[in-house]
């Protein structure tokens, strides 16, 4: 826009942006969305590690609503990938003389996660169960009581550690120190 226009809206009383158009990012909405999950999935194969996860479910029969319990497969990648090498890991296999448009840096996150929802990063913390963080990401969306329920169960097995934890705390408290750091390092929580 040259300055005589500028100037002539500012005039006008018109200072508002110019409309987008509802048009698309012609970059993003080249990319080939299909080839991208399908990569990821191989990659992910690849280098993840397959961990069960305990979900419930829930049928109606009859009119009745029956819950019962499934277990779905997780695919963790390891804690040292983020979506940066993820997309750098991507552009050198696109570089290897294949021709397909590849998605930018920053928007190549939102549709494989959307995808593949059961395709995660693992947390690089080591306190961190990947099963609690499994759960907990399921919570952001809303708590409800059965997903509390869920992640209660799974962190039944850490009350008979906590329990033994607070017995040596009362029998010995020189050796506080050491225990703690044993206990710690058996015991995997989540730490909000």
């Amino acid at each position: 826009m040259t300055i005589q226009r500028y100037k002539k809206r500012i005039r006008d009383g018109n200072m508002a942006i110019k409309d987008h158009g509802n048009k698309l990012n012609k970059n993003a909405s080249q990319v080939d969305v299909v080839w991208l999950v399908k990569w990821f999935t191989e990659f992910a194969e690849e280098v993840g590690e397959v961990i069960p996860v305990r979900v419930r479910m829930q049928k109606k029969i009859d009119g009745t609503t029956q819950e019962f319990y499934s277990s779905d497969k997780y695919t963790l990648l390891p804690a040292h990938f983020t979506w940066d090498c993820i997309w750098d890991e991507m552009h050198k296999f696109v570089e290897s003389d294949l021709r397909v448009r590849e998605p930018a840096r920053s928007t190549m996150r939102k549709p494989l996660t959307l995808h593949r929802p059961t395709i995660r990063i693992r947390s690089s913390r080591s306190t961190v169960c990947d099963i609690c963080a499994i759960y907990h990401a399921g919570m952001r969306g809303g708590v409800t009581a059965d997903k509390t329920e869920e992640l209660g169960h799974h962190n039944e097995s850490a009350q008979p550690m906590r329990s033994v934890f607070a017995l040596g705390c009362k029998q010995h408290s020189d050796l506080l120190g050491i225990f703690n750091e044993e206990i710690g390092n058996n015991l995997n929580y989540l730490q909000a």
